[in-house]
């Protein structure tokens, strides 16, 4: 994620520097963590980007 400060003119936001962090996600993702990434996706669409090898840390689909 980039943060940027910077002041309104007019309608543009004019940038006066940048400061840069790292999110790290954890190696152990379900599909609890996915669902919501996705927007809510159903479980069948999941299902098929699973079987497409769309979401490689994911082993099952399991939504409770």
């Amino acid at each position: 994620m980039i943060m940027a400060h910077g002041k309104k003119e007019d309608t543009l936001y004019m940038m006066s520097g940048f400061t840069a962090s790292i999110s790290i996600a954890p190696l152990d993702v379900d599909a609890g963590t996915w669902h919501p990434r996705l927007r809510h996706i159903s479980k069948k669409r999941m299902k098929s980007m699973l079987s497409k090898g769309k979401l490689p840390e994911l082993k099952s689909i399991n939504l409770d």
